[in-house]
């Protein structure tokens, strides 16, 4: 038989080696640190609306500037009107050239020289002209020519021309009054539908120089 005190005695001692574990369990549990919680995000701060009124003491005033136009770059206005003049010479060419009849011709022959025909293709051939064997312009020289005849369509005569043969008629050694009526006659009395100029250029400018002693105008 087992002696009671003995087993009273391994009793006691295993209630303090329970009781010990215990404490020391709970102690070990005090000492463990807690776990950190979560920071939480501090909260943003609600901004609510300002109004401001619009009223002329609180609106931006943007100044008024004058933007200058500096003196080197060109004129819009005057490159436009240039341009609307170069378009009109332009147009006034091709005009100009559209009416022009196949039979007109200019015909060089050399040394100055032109053979010009003419049509007869306006009531007035619009020539004017000086000089003759009477005056101190020996030959007949063309002064100028008006638009509106049938020299200026030809386009082959020009002025400070000096005429030499008429439809084959040499010009040389005749008086200003006989030069001008053979002009006259072979444009307008005449059967045929053309007139034939011989002419010769001059090294002048004959425009700058022209002696208006003798002059007789082709109307």
């Amino acid at each position: 038989m087992v002696d009671a005190p003995y087993v009273e005695g391994h009793l006691d001692a295993a209630r303090a080696v329970l009781s010990r574990l215990e404490a020391i369990a709970l102690t070990q549990r005090r000492r463990s640190p807690r776990s950190p919680r979560s920071p939480v995000p501090p909260r943003s701060p609600r901004l609510s609306p300002v109004h401001i009124p619009l009223s002329p003491s609180n609106t931006l005033q943007v100044p008024h500037i004058k933007v200058r136009r500096h003196r080197s770059l060109p004129d819009p206005h005057a490159i436009q009107a240039r341009k609307k003049q170069q378009q009109l010479e332009r147009l006034q060419a091709q005009r100009s050239a559209s009416v022009r009849l196949p039979g007109h011709r200019t015909i060089p022959e050399g040394n100055g020289r032109f053979r010009i025909i003419v049509k007869k293709s306006k009531p007035l051939l619009g020539i004017a002209i000086e000089g003759g064997a009477d005056t101190t312009q020996p030959l007949p020289r063309i002064i100028s020519i008006h638009n509106s005849g049938a020299a200026f369509e030809a386009g082959g005569l020009k002025v400070g021309h000096i005429i030499l043969e008429v439809d084959g008629i040499q010009m040389s050694k005749r008086p200003h009054h006989e030069v001008a009526q053979l002009i006259a006659h072979a444009f307008y009395s005449t059967d045929k539908d053309q007139v034939e100029f011989v002419v010769v250029e001059t090294c002048r400018n004959m425009e700058s120089e022209v002696r208006r002693t003798s002059i007789m105008v082709f109307e």
